[in-house]
C-alpha cells in the first residue's frame, strides 16, 4: 500500500469548497457516514454500526446491516436509501456512498451498496471503489435469516499522473441471524444471535499486491444482543482480537405521552413510535496483534475505542450523528441522513403460514376445526383490520374467510378455516393440492393484498389417521341410502316377529347382526399395515371403508364392520358407540333397558356394561359368520380386558 505524503490538501484549503460541498451534500439528503482506509476489513457506510462499536451483528435490521452482517436486511419490511460523504479526520481523504435496500416479498430482501475513498493533490492521487451487492432471505424457520454478499474492491494509484498501482479483487461474505427464540420462554423472544463469515471466497493480484495479507484471511464473527423493555438494545460481538459492546436506547412517543400527559399508553417499539436514540460502544482489544479486524478505525493491541451516537426520527427521515475515541486517531464524528419508505405495502407481513395435510373424510369438520395458520406482523402504530381466506381450487365453492383484527405493533397467529364442497368425496386417491391465503387491509384508504400459495395433501375419502381417533366416526353414514335401505330390508324380512323373551332394540340388533352373516360380510385383516401399529403411533395412515363400500365389497377389518354396524342400527334409532380398545376397534349398543332390569338382559353382569343408568353391550364385528350370541360374549371379553373386568 502506498503510504501518503504529509501535504497540504489544496482543495480543503479553499473554504469556499468546503462550504458548497458541504451544503450540496445536505440539501441532497444525503447520510455523512465513515468508511476506513483501504485495508478496512469490513467496510462501515453507516453511522448506526460505528456509534455501537460494530456490536450490531445480531441486532442490525435495516440498510445499516447490510456490510456488517448481510443477514440483518432480511427483516426489512420497508425500503431504505442512503447517501454519504466524509472528509476523514480532516486528513483529505475524501468518502462516499450510496446504498438502497428493498425488499422482493417472499422471495427475499436486496441490497446494493456503492463506497469510494479518494485522495488528491499536486504528485498523489489513490481512489478506491467497493461495490457490495446483498441478498438476505428467510430460510425454514421464523425469524431465521441467511444473507450472501459479494465485494468487488477496484484500487487505483497515481503519482504524477502515471499510474502507479492498479488492481482489483473481488470476495464473498456469509450471515446468519435468528431471533425467535419465545418458543424456549417468552422471556428470550427479544434474544438476537448472529455470525457472520468474510472472504469465504476471493480474488486477487498475488503480484501486485503480495502484502495484502487482511484480505487473503478467511474472517468471522459472533454476536448476540437483547432488547429490554422494547427500547433498549444490549449487544456484543465478538470478531478475531477484539470485543465490541453497544447499547441503544429509543426515547418513544408513547413514553413522552406517559410523560408529559396523565394518559398512560404501552410503549412500541415500531419505527413510526420512535423519537430520539442514544447510541455507546466500545471496542475492547483480546490480543496484542497489530492486524485490523474490525475496521481500520481500532487495531487490537493499542488501547480501547469509545464511540457514542444519537439520533433523531421525524417523517421517516432520520438523522444521526456519531463520534469515536481511542489512542491513536484520536477524534472523529459523521453524520448520516436517510430516508424509508413503502411502509404502506408491508405494514402487514406475512411472517409464517402453512396448512396441514387434509383429510376428505372430515371435510365437514374443517368449518371448525383449523386445518393450518397464518402468522401476521403488523409493523404499523395502530390496530389494523384484515380479511383472512383460504382459496382451493376444485374442492372449494367460495373462500373461507374470516375478518380479524391485529394489534398495533405485535405479531399474531391465526387459525385457518375451510368450507369444502362435495367434490372431495370423489377422491380414490391422494392428491397433492395448492392452497392460496390471502390477507386483505386497507391502511390511509389503499387497498393492499397479500397472497401466499402453500402446498399440501389431500388424502382420499378413505384415509384416515388415529392420532384424533374420535373422528372415526364421520364413516358411520347411518343416513346413507345404500345402509337405511338394508337395513329396513332386514327389518321388513322379519315382519316385527320377535321371541318375546329379550328387550325389542336388543332383539333387532341381534336380527340384523346374524342377517349380516348370512349375507356374506367377512372379515380380512387390513392389507396396508398391521392396525395396532397403525394406532400406536398415530401418525400412520389407515384406511376405512364407509358402510355401502363394505356392503358392496362384503370384505372389511375390524374398523370397518364396526362402522357398518353402526351405521346400520343407528339408521333404525339404536345409539351406538365405537370403543378404541388397544390394536382393535369394538362397538357397543343401548339396549334402552334401565340398569334396574339388567337381568332382562343377562343374569352375568360381565355379559353387560352400565352406562348412563342403561344397559349397553359390546360386539366383536369381525364374527357375523360366528352368529350374535358369540360375537356378544367375545365383544364383552374384550371390553373387559380391556377395562381390567370393570363393569362401567
Amino acid at each position: 500500500m502506498l503510504k501518503l505524503k504529509k501535504k497540504p490538501c489544496r482543495f480543503l484549503s479553499d473554504n469556499r469548497y468546503c462550504f458548497f460541498l458541504f451544503l450540496f451534500f445536505y440539501t441532497s439528503g444525503l447520510c455523512f457516514a465513515r468508511a476506513d482506509v483501504f485495508e478496512t476489513e469490513i467496510p462501515t457506510g453507516s453511522v448506526i454500526p460505528f456509534s455501537r462499536a460494530y456490536a450490531v451483528l445480531a441486532s442490525g435490521d435495516d440498510l445499516s446491516s447490510l456490510l456488517i452482517n448481510p443477514a440483518g436486511i432480511g427483516s426489512l419490511f420497508y425500503r431504505e436509501v442512503a447517501l454519504s460523504f466524509n472528509n476523514l479526520y480532516a486528513t483529505g481523504l475524501y468518502n462516499g456512498s450510496v446504498a438502497a435496500a428493498s425488499p422482493l416479498g417472499k422471495i427475499g430482501t436486496l441490497g446494493l451498496s456503492y463506497q469510494y475513498i479518494y485522495f488528491d493533490d499536486s504528485e498523489l492521487s489513490i481512489s478506491d471503489h467497493l461495490i457490495d451487492a446483498a441478498f438476505s432471505r428467510n430460510l425454514f424457520l421464523p425469524g431465521l435469516y441467511a444473507g450472501l454478499a459479494g465485494t468487488m474492491y477496484i484500487h487505483t494509484a497515481k503519482l504524477d499522473d502515471e499510474i502507479a498501482d492498479e488492481n482489483s479483487r473481488l470476495r464473498f461474505h456469509a450471515g446468519l441471524q435468528y431471533r425467535h427464540f419465545d418458543f424456549i420462554h417468552r422471556i428470550f423472544e427479544p434474544l438476537c444471535i448472529g455470525v457472520t463469515v468474510r472472504n469465504i471466497l476471493q480474488s486477487r493480484d498475488q503480484e501486485r499486491e503480495p502484502d495484502a495479507k487482511v484480505f487473503d484471511r478467511i474472517t468471522w464473527g459472533a454476536g448476540i444482543s437483547y432488547l429490554f423493555f422494547k427500547t433498549l438494545t444490549a449487544e456484543a460481538a465478538v470478531y478475531p482480537g477484539n470485543l465490541s459492546l453497544g447499547f441503544e436506547y429509543w426515547v418513544t412517543k408513547a413514553l413522552m405521552r406517559n410523560i408529559f400527559t396523565s394518559a398512560k399508553q404501552e410503549i412500541s417499539a415500531s419505527f413510526s413510535e420512535r423519537l430520539v436514540a442514544l447510541r455507546l460502544g466500545a471496542i475492547l482489544p483480546l490480543s496484542s496483534g497489530k492486524e485490523t479486524l474490525i475496521s481500520g478505525h481500532s487495531a487490537p493491541g493499542k488501547g480501547i475505542t469509545f464511540t457514542a451516537g444519537a439520533g433523531i426520527n421525524a417523517f421517516l427521515v432520520s438523522l444521526d450523528y456519531a463520534a469515536s475515541y481511542d489512542t491513536m486517531m484520536k477524534f472523529d464524528h459523521k453524520f448520516s441522513l436517510s430516508y424509508k419508505f413503502g411502509f404502506a405495502s408491508s405494514y402487514v407481513q406475512i411472517t409464517d403460514s402453512a396448512i396441514k395435510d387434509v383429510f376428505s373424510s372430515l371435510y365437514k369438520s374443517y368449518q371448525d376445526l383449523s386445518i393450518g395458520h397464518i402468522k401476521l406482523k403488523n409493523n404499523s402504530k395502530k390496530n389494523l383490520i384484515a380479511n383472512i381466506s383460504l382459496y382451493i381450487k376444485n374442492y372449494m365453492d367460495s373462500p373461507t374467510s374470516r375478518q380479524v383484527v391485529i394489534r398495533a405493533d405485535s405479531e399474531q397467529l391465526f387459525p385457518l378455516y375451510a368450507v369444502f364442497n362435495d367434490k372431495v368425496l370423489e377422491l380414490d386417491e391422494d392428491m397433492p393440492v395448492q392452497g392460496a391465503v390471502t390477507v386483505d387491509y386497507v391502511y390511509n384508504n389503499k387497498n393492499i393484498k397479500r397472497v401466499e400459495n402453500k402446498n399440501f395433501i389431500l388424502y382420499e375419502k378413505n384415509a384416515f389417521t388415529w392420532r384424533n381417533k374420535e373422528q372415526i366416526a364421520v364413516f358411520v353414514t347411518p343416513k346413507d341410502p345404500a345402509v337405511s335401505d338394508f337395513t329396513r330390508q332386514i327389518i321388513q324380512l322379519y315382519n316385527g316377529e320377535t321371541s318375546g323373551l329379550l328387550p325389542p332394540v336388543f332383539e333387532t340388533a341381534m336380527q340384523v347382526f346374524n342377517a349380516l352373516g348370512t349375507y356374506g360380510i367377512t372379515y380380512v385383516r387390513d392389507p396396508n399395515s398391521a392396525f395396532a401399529q397403525q394406532k400406536t403411533s398415530g401418525d400412520f395412515v389407515d384406511s376405512i371403508q364407509y358402510p355401502s363400500e363394505t356392503l358392496k365389497l362384503k370384505t372389511g377389518d375390524c374398523d370397518d364392520s364396526a362402522v357398518l354396524y353402526c351405521s346400520m342400527l343407528e339408521s333404525v334409532g339404536i345409539k351406538t358407540a365405537l370403543l378404541d380398545v388397544p390394536g382393535h376397534v369394538l362397538m357397543m349398543f343401548n339396549t334402552e333397558v334401565g340398569a334396574d332390569n339388567a337381568a332382562g338382559i343377562s343374569k352375568d353382569p360381565n355379559d353387560y356394561i352400565i352406562y348412563k343408568d342403561k344397559v349397553w353391550v359390546a360386539v366383536e364385528t369381525t364374527m357375523f359368520k360366528n352368529g350374535f350370541f358369540k360375537a356378544w360374549k367375545e365383544g364383552m371379553l374384550e371390553y373387559r380386558k380391556w377395562k381390567g373386568g370393570a363393569n362401567q
